[in-house]
């Protein structure tokens, strides 16, 4: 830490952003090697590009980058071969902290065989303000050692991460040493110091298991919710219900598993055993 210059500090309080629809391999390189970012925010790719572009980051890298994605609906919503499972608040309709544990558990292994340490967007909020299974897939996150929640001061999406650096040059050094020992620290936590590497073999062999498909279904229809009665074919609804008009079945997600969970417990196969996190007018 005392060896850092003040530029490579504040390089590790910003996180810049690789999207696999709009790659930039040689800017990502460098952003690695010779500027020192903390950490970068992978979007999309697939189970044969993820692992072996993150290696390469990890690998010119001075110091281990902490390699953040957006994983609500599991890793397979982004990464083509990985496993989607319906989304957070489709935990907060089973009310469920165990199912809730076991997503972030399963969600965590295939990000972590890929190089993804960091599973954004597991606040309370996303889990319809219920803090016990926010925290309960936190829990099965860091059982893979794997970060989901927030991390203080660390800009994950700036418009231009290099003038973001510069930016962070004008806070109080004692300040920016305070939250870049607390970046390190959860890095050396996470063993990022250690193994920084991921085996291709490995992931191939975790992402997209059967099982995690299959836990995947159980949380489908473990929230699958009947909202209110109706005659005919039932309007059913894949997403956020509050959103757009009022469904008479809410799926919650729109992966495989959702909508298998929807068919069976309207053709009465399964109960229908959610229930809506919050009110909703015309339910």
């Amino acid at each position: 830490m005392n060896k850092m210059t003040l530029r490579e500090k504040c390089a590790q309080l910003v996180f810049f952003e690789f999207r696999f629809d709009d790659p930039d391999y040689d800017a990502a390189m460098r952003r690695a090697k010779d500027i020192g970012f903390g950490g970068v925010v992978v979007r999309g790719g697939s189970l044969f590009e993820l692992g072996p572009f993150v290696n390469s980051l990890q690998k010119n890298a001075k110091l281990p980058l902490l390699v953040a994605a957006a994983y609500e609906r599991g890793a397979g919503r982004e990464v083509r071969g990985a496993t989607s499972f319906p989304p957070h608040l489709a935990v907060a309709a089973a009310g469920s902290e165990e199912l809730a544990r076991s997503k972030g558990r399963l969600t965590a292994r295939e990000a972590k065989a890929m190089g993804v340490r960091w599973l954004l967007g597991a606040e309370p909020a996303a889990f319809a303000g219920n803090e016990a299974l926010a925290r309960a897939y936190a829990d099965g996150a860091a059982e893979m050692k794997v970060h989901a929640g927030g991390i203080e001061a660390v800009n994950v999406a700036p418009p231009d991460p290099e003038e973001a650096v510069l930016d962070l040059q004008e806070i109080d050094e004692a300040e920016l040493d305070r939250r870049v020992e607390g970046l390190l620290a959860l890095k050396k936590k996470l063993g990022l110091f250690a193994e920084r590497i991921t085996s291709q073999a490995g992931a191939e062999k975790v992402v997209g298991a059967p099982s995690h498909l299959a836990a995947a279904e159980k949380l489908a229809e473990a929230a699958i919710t009947k909202i209110r009665d109706w005659t005919g074919e039932p309007v059913v609804g894949y997403g956020d219900p509050r959103e757009g008009p009022t469904p008479d079945v809410c799926a919650w997600g729109d992966d495989e598993a959702s909508r298998r969970a929807a068919a069976r417990a309207i053709a009465g196969e399964i109960p229908f055993a959610g229930r809506l996190p919050f009110d909703l007018p015309g339910a």
